[in-house]
């Protein structure tokens, strides 16, 4: 008998003590796609919170051209350097031809921004497209003009330095490939960093084949520009177009092959990393997507900063729809670059050619997405913002122009500088063209709602574990909230970083249905929206242990009446 009573104890303190804890990990894919119903109003650029709506990005200024005609295409190009800004119209018409193509200068002054010169290149022609691509760092000026016709033969290219003085902006020297040859397309892209340039002929013919592409190095000697290196793919092939697009940040490189095939998935395109060592340029690593397909055009655009670098695949087909397109960010590590995540915009749809452009700063990043159609027309285009939090990267704002039409192509070019930053868009005014600054606003932001997961159903009794996500975008520290939806209040605990997941868990006693809802603020006490997630607990504790010691009884009739005394049986 005492065996008996000692088993019904053992099996009644299996029933009442049972603790199930439910676990889960969140990618930041999950974290990026549960934003899309839960965290910012992106096509109004808001953030909505309970206690205060602010704007996290505003639009300061439209910049277009003192003597712009349509067809121009100002702002195909942009670059941000501090408070000036450099902006590119490849469809100039001037006194020496159709398509000579010229670069404006705008300065950033207490009134907003002016145009302080326009530039020209001193041999212009018809057909240079001069300003096709530009950069700039400090006072000195790199301009592109892949059309450019010269002793290397026709649509060589070329690229002009300027240097700003004291009575304004100089041209300072025109850079030509050492052994450039007709229909290279030199200066089709380039990059500025300090005293050295770096530009692409993605038409070069070399020893990987017919327009295997290449990209030169040349460097600021006293008042002369040098080149120092040509630099090719390893494994480079015919078509690849190596060059099309270059970021060069101090001694790090980046090159892109938007039509290299990989595999078997013909124009899915590569990037390459290259690192200077005293006055070598060696390649580093070779970069290409993770789920890289044909036709993605990975490399299309790239950019460096530091220790990240972001590569564009416009032409990606996502969920979103074919050629919606995404951004790629990769991470130093050594002397290896990782994916870190894979970049898509909240409303990204079909035909968008989000990651046409890329830029980076600190940690923000910029992409543009020219073709994006909204309620004022098609084809208007848009930027989206992209702030680093930890080792997550989540949307921060969509932007895009206030006075915006059909066919505007705004983001068809993106440069950021801090928290400033410059969207082309081309197609503006029947071409004329425009560019517009955005600043964001200096402001704390609260945290965003949480991501929560875990189980939305389960039994009454058991313990179930829950995690709970949210981002600073000012990377403050975050305290939590929990209201489980049962009368039970977890109040304000912490800190975590953002972008940490936490885990609580919790009993629910009695079936029926539950709402857990959950906020998180930052240190400074800024609260965010509640986040919800609906769970159902259809069994209940109580009657789920009564029917089994009704059993247990009937069946060992001879229990002592003190064990059913203690269990009010």
């Amino acid at each position: 008998m005492k065996i008996k009573i000692v088993g019904i104890y053992i099996c009644i303190f299996l029933i009442i003590a049972p603790i199930t804890l439910v676990t889960g990990s969140i990618s930041q894919d999950s974290l990026l796609n549960r934003q899309r119903q839960e965290i910012y109003n992106c096509s109004q650029n808001t953030v909505n919170f309970s206690r205060v709506s602010l704007r996290c990005w505003s639009e300061m200024d439209k910049l277009i051209a003192s003597n712009g005609t349509p067809n121009n295409w100002f702002g195909c190009s942009v670059s941000l350097s501090g408070d000036t800004a450099l902006i590119g119209a490849n469809g100039y018409n001037s006194t020496s031809g159709i398509n000579t193509g010229s670069a404006y200068v705008f300065k950033r002054s207490e009134t907003g921004w002016v145009q302080e010169t326009t530039l020209l290149a001193s041999d212009g022609a018809a057909g240079d497209l001069f300003g096709c691509s530009v950069s700039l760092s400090g006072d000195t000026a790199l301009i592109g003009a892949y059309g450019n016709d010269n002793t290397n033969g026709v649509d060589a290219g070329a690229a002009y330095v300027f240097k700003r003085s004291e009575t304004g902006w100089v041209q300072e020297t025109k850079l030509l490939a050492s052994d450039g040859a007709a229909g290279e397309l030199f200066g089709c892209s380039v990059s500025l960093s300090g005293d050295t340039a770096l530009i692409g002929a993605y038409g070069n013919d070399n020893t990987n084949g017919v327009d295997a592409g290449a990209a030169y190095v040349f460097k600021r000697l006293g008042n002369n520009w040098m080149q120092v290196m040509k630099l090719t793919s390893t494994d480079g092939k015919t078509n690849h177009r190596f060059g099309n697009s270059v970021s060069i940040d101090e001694d790090y490189a980046v090159i892109g092959a938007f039509t290299a095939d990989i595999k078997d998935e013909p124009n899915a395109g590569s990037a390459y990393v290259f690192k200077r060592y005293s006055s070598v340029w060696m390649q580093e690593a070779k970069l290409t997507a993770s789920d890289g397909a044909t036709y993605d055009w990975f490399g299309y655009s790239v950019v460096i900063f530091g220790d990240y670098i972001i590569i564009g695949a416009p032409w990606k087909d996502t969920n979103a729809g074919i050629d919606a397109g995404c951004a790629y960010v990769f991470q130093q590590s050594g002397s290896s670059w990782i994916q870190r995540a894979k970049l898509v915009s909240l409303d990204g749809a079909a035909g968008d050619l989000f990651g046409c452009s890329v830029s980076l700063s600190v940690d923000y990043a910029l992409i543009g997405a020219y073709r994006h159609d909204t309620d004022n027309g098609k084809d208007i285009g848009a930027g989206y913002v992209f702030k680093r939090s930890g080792s997550l990267w989540v949307q921060e704002a969509k932007l895009t122009p206030s006075d915006g039409g059909t066919d505007n192509l705004f983001g068809c070019s993106v440069s950021l500088s801090e928290i400033t930053a410059l969207i082309g868009a081309k197609g503006d005014a029947n071409g004329k063209g425009s560019a517009y600054i955005f600043m964001k606003e200096d402001t704390n932001m609260p945290p965003c709602p949480p991501i929560i997961e875990g189980p939305s159903k389960g039994k009454a009794g058991i313990a179930y574990l829950w995690n709970f996500t949210s981002i600073d975008f000012d990377d403050d520290d975050i305290y939590y909230c929990i209201d489980w939806g049962d009368g039970t209040v977890t109040d304000w605990f912490g800190s975590y970083q953002s972008g940490q997941t936490m885990s609580q868990s919790h009993v629910y006693y009695n079936q029926g249905v539950y709402v857990i809802k959950s906020r998180a603020k930052d240190i400074y006490g800024n609260e965010g929206n509640w986040a919800t997630l609906k769970i159902s607990m259809p069994t209940s504790y109580h009657i789920l242990l009564q029917g089994f010691l009704q059993k247990v009884f009937e069946h060992y009739q001879n229990v002592s009446p003190l064990t059913r005394y203690l269990l009010r049986f």
